[in-house]
């Protein structure tokens, strides 16, 4: 179980790394780097919440009809390319409208690279092991990946550096997550 776990925690820190620094970073992006009203910011981050409910049920519907090893292949490509590109957008942009958007993506692409991990790592693990190890698989992941947005403001020595650490650091979990997507089995059906 300790392989399989250790092996998983590439998924699960990817994607919660990956939740972590777009829809945990995003108030204070959007207060910080945007200065956005607070009113304004409220109702983008409302509609980035819904985004980010679209991305698990539609990356969730696709994993069950391509398989979960190449929905996370294709989500941690589109997010090591693309949220780079959002936040580093996202910061040079003053447009209220331009930044919605922006925000939008950010949330959906950052939910979209966990949505199908608890399907995911209910199928790694026999029945007498399910639940202990999706859990620590899953708690484990998260609570690194949680880690990430300090480590973002650590290393931006400013507040004019943080969008490009975000970029950079997006990258780097997304590449981990990949990784862990090219080494992991397909695990769609796979319920023992």
């Amino acid at each position: 179980m300790s392989r399989r776990a250790a092996v998983n925690l590439l998924i699960t820190f990817g994607g919660g790394a990956g939740y972590y620094l777009t829809s945990g970073y995003l108030p204070s992006f959007l207060k910080v780097i945007n200065a956005v009203p607070n009113q304004t910011a409220s109702l983008i981050l409302m509609g980035a919440s819904v985004s980010a409910f679209f991305a698990a049920v539609l990356i969730g519907a696709l994993s069950d009809l391509i398989g979960r090893k190449k929905t996370f292949l294709l989500i941690g490509v589109l997010a090591a390319v693309l949220l780079p590109l959002c936040y580093l957008n996202l910061a040079a942009t003053k447009d209220t409208t331009q930044i919605t958007l922006y925000a939008f993506a950010i949330a959906f692409i950052g939910n979209a690279g966990y949505a199908p991990v608890l399907i995911f790592l209910n199928e790694r693990f026999p029945t007498a092991l399910r639940a202990s190890g999706t859990g620590l698989s899953w708690n484990i992941g998260f609570a690194l990946g949680g880690m990430m947005p300090t480590f973002v403001s650590l290393v931006s020595g400013s507040p004019a550096q943080i969008p490009m650490s975000l970029a950079c650091f997006a990258v780097g979990v997304f590449v981990i997550y990949l990784i862990g997507a090219v080494v992991i089995p397909e695990t769609k059906g796979n319920f023992r």
